[in-house]
């Protein structure tokens, strides 16, 4: 069980103190809103760099590759299954 604040384990706080611990916990609230807003924007113009490469080099370049993307040769190529597989299943 835990226990609240204000009681013997933890000792009694002032209302300031426990206020300026809820101030505290919003800030990192705001903080991390903030992080995550940024990551987002980042990884946004990521993908719009990224696309651009891919239309200006093509996709099977050594620029979009250096650019983060997968280079069209390097995919796996589809396996076509054949018809006696398909039967056996």
């Amino acid at each position: 069980m835990i226990p609240w604040p204000g009681t013997k384990r933890y000792g009694r706080k002032s209302l300031n103190e426990r206020s300026e611990v809820f101030r505290v916990d919003a800030g990192t609230y705001e903080t991390t809103d903030s992080r995550d807003d940024c990551t987002k924007r980042g990884n946004e113009l990521i993908v719009r760099t990224r696309k651009g490469v891919l239309a200006f080099f093509g996709g099977d370049s050594t620029q979009y590759a250096q650019a983060g993307g997968t280079r069209s040769s390097e995919r796996k190529k589809p396996v076509r299954k054949s018809v006696a597989v398909l039967k056996a299943a």
